[in-house]
C-alpha cells in the first residue's frame, strides 16, 4: 500500500450541514465515456463534456464526500485528460484524493475520493491482477468529521466483475484492514454484486465488519442501467442511521449515481 495522489481544493469553503450528518454519493464514471461504447472512440472535446456533466451531478447536492471509480490520470484511451483534476477544479470545494490500480504504458487509472472534509491520511491498495482483466482496488482515507472525535475511514472500492472467488478474496484483505480502525466506517463504490447473491461480498462486508446498508432486498434501487442490477453500495458503521438514499438516474456513465445522507449518533 501506498499514498494516494492528493489535489488541494481550489475554494476554501465550510459545511452547511449539522455536525455528524453527511452527505454521500458513489459513482463509477466508466472512464469519461458517457453513453459511448468506449472512452477511446471519443474525442478530448466529448470526454472533457461528459466530464463537465458529471460535474454538474456532482454539484446539484452539497455532498462531503464522494466516491468514484474507473477515474483515469493521462491515458491514451480518453485523450489523456487528468480525469480527477478536471472534476475536482470545475467543483473547485473539493480535496481529491486519487488511487492508482491500473499503470501501464500511457493507460493509469483507479478508484478516487472527493471530499470537503479534512484528510488526515490516504492509502492506495490495489489487488494482484487477475488475468484476462486489470488489477482492482480501493482508495482509503481517514477524516476529521466535526464534533466527532474518532477518525472517520472512508474506502472508494471497485471489486472483480466477473468472478465470485476473487471478490470474496477481495473482501478478505478489506475485512482485515477495516478491522484495524477503531472509529466509525464507510465503504462505499462499485461492488459488482449484488446483496442476493449466495457468496455476496456485500452481505460478507456488513456482516463481518458490523455496517449496514440501506434496506438491502429492494431491487429497485438498481446503479448498473444495462442489466438492472444494484451492484454499487453504500455501507455505513452501526453508529450511523440513513435519513435518505436514493439513485439518480441522470445518464453521465453506464451507472448512475447512487447518494445518500446519514447521521453519526456519538456527535460529541
Amino acid at each position: 500500500m501506498k499514498p494516494a495522489q492528493i489535489y488541494p481544493p481550489s475554494v476554501e469553503t465550510g459545511r452547511d450541514q449539522p455536525p455528524g450528518t453527511l452527505k454521500i454519493a458513489t459513482l463509477n464514471i466508466a472512464h469519461g465515456r458517457g453513453r459511448a461504447v468506449h472512452q477511446g472512440l471519443l474525442s478530448k472535446r466529448k470526454i472533457t463534456e461528459n466530464l463537465n456533466a458529471i460535474a454538474e451531478l456532482l454539484s446539484n447536492q452539497e455532498y462531503d464526500l464522494i466516491a468514484l471509480q474507473e477515474v483515469d490520470e493521462p491515458s491514451v484511451w480518453s485523450s489523456s485528460v487528468n480525469q480527477l483534476d478536471h472534476l475536482n477544479s470545475s467543483l473547485e470545494i473539493y480535496t481529491g484524493i486519487h488511487g492508482i490500480h491500473v499503470q501501464r504504458f500511457k493507460l493509469h487509472y483507479g478508484t478516487a475520493l472527493l471530499t470537503r472534509l479534512p484528510v488526515l491520511s490516504t492509502l492506495v491498495h490495489t489487488y494482484p491482477s487477475s488475468a484476462p482483466l486489470p488489477p482492482k482496488g480501493f482508495t482509503s482515507a481517514t477524516l476529521k468529521l466535526p464534533g466527532i472525535s474518532k477518525p472517520l475511514l472512508v474506502l472508494s472500492l471497485h471489486l472483480d466483475p466477473i468472478r465470485p472467488a476473487i471478490r470474496l478474496k477481495q473482501a478478505e484483505d478489506i475485512i482485515t484492514i477495516v478491522d484495524k480502525h477503531d472509529g466509525p466506517t464507510i465503504i462505499l463504490g462499485d461492488f459488482n454484486d449484488v446483496w442476493h447473491s449466495a457468496q455476496s461480498v456485500v452481505y460478507l462486508l456488513s456482516h463481518e465488519l458490523d455496517l449496514t446498508a440501506y434496506e438491502p432486498q429492494r431491487s429497485d434501487l438498481y446503479s448498473f442501467r444495462f442489466i438492472a442490477k444494484r451492484i454499487d453500495w453504500i455501507l455505513c458503521s452501526k453508529e450511523f442511521s440513513f435519513v435518505d438514499y436514493g439513485v439518480d438516474t441522470t445518464i453521465v456513465s453506464d451507472h448512475y449515481l447512487v447518494k445518500a445522507t446519514v447521521n453519526y449518533e456519538g456527535v460529541q
